[in-house]
């Protein structure tokens, strides 16, 4: 998703379509901030996981992060073919994936709420060791 809003700003130079830059800017913007959610889960960084959490807290939640999912894919759908000449594929293939694992997760909450029963967010920063305050986070 990065790299096709990167080719969507390379290629947009020629065009110089306002448009395209916004959605470009927004595509690099939202894989940024979704890789960053996932290095949670590898390696907790306490003062990034709290500041992902207080500002977008819809991710830490299984609809919210299916939805943020659908956004990003119409999103990718919404990159011009002009735009992106023979890497035209590129958006579709990006975009139906994205899509698919939203949908995938929205109809896995529906039809088999236990499958994330025990689901979590990352606690990196959250409650920090030797604390004598545990610091309540609502999401």
């Amino acid at each position: 998703m990065c790299a096709l809003g990167v080719f969507a700003l390379i290629n947009n130079i020629r065009i110089e379509d306002f448009s395209e830059w916004f959605i470009a800017s927004y595509m690099i913007l939202f894989s940024v901030l979704l890789f960053m959610y996932e290095l949670m889960w590898w390696c907790g960084i306490g003062p990034l996981n709290r500041v992902i959490r207080k500002n977008f807290g819809f991710m830490y939640k299984i609809t919210g992060k299916a939805f943020y999912m659908i956004l990003v894919a119409c999103l990718c759908i919404g990159v011009s073919k002009e735009v992106l000449g023979n890497l035209d594929w590129l958006r579709w293939f990006t975009g139906i994936g994205w899509g698919f694992v939203g949908v995938l997760l929205i109809f896995l909450q529906i039809t088999s709420p236990q499958t994330f029963a025990n689901y979590r967010g990352p606690t990196a920063g959250i409650l920090e060791p030797g604390s004598s305050v545990a610091e309540e986070v609502t999401v």
